[in-house]
């Protein structure tokens, strides 16, 4: 009788979790919640309407608020 090798297995399967289905068993990937992460923002920005961030996270916010503070800057030298 021959006897097989097992395979290795990858990290990566060691921290999925394993749920079964009619189909057989399938390989369930955890969540950010599980591995301890922020869930993501589940709302739209309320400067430039993009759904999936923060206003206080919007890069075209972040722009507009430097070019404001450049030109406040540019208006005081002038006086």
């Amino acid at each position: 009788m021959l006897k097989r090798k097992r395979r290795r297995s990858s990290g990566k399967e060691k921290n999925a979790k394993v749920s079964f289905k009619k189909s057989g068993f399938t390989s369930v990937p955890e969540t950010e919640e599980s591995l301890g992460m922020k869930p993501k923002f589940q709302g739209k920005c309320k400067f430039c309407d993009i759904f999936g961030h923060k206003q206080a996270d919007c890069f075209k916010f972040k722009n507009w608020l430097e070019k404001k503070k450049k030109g406040t800057q540019n208006q005081e030298k002038a006086k």
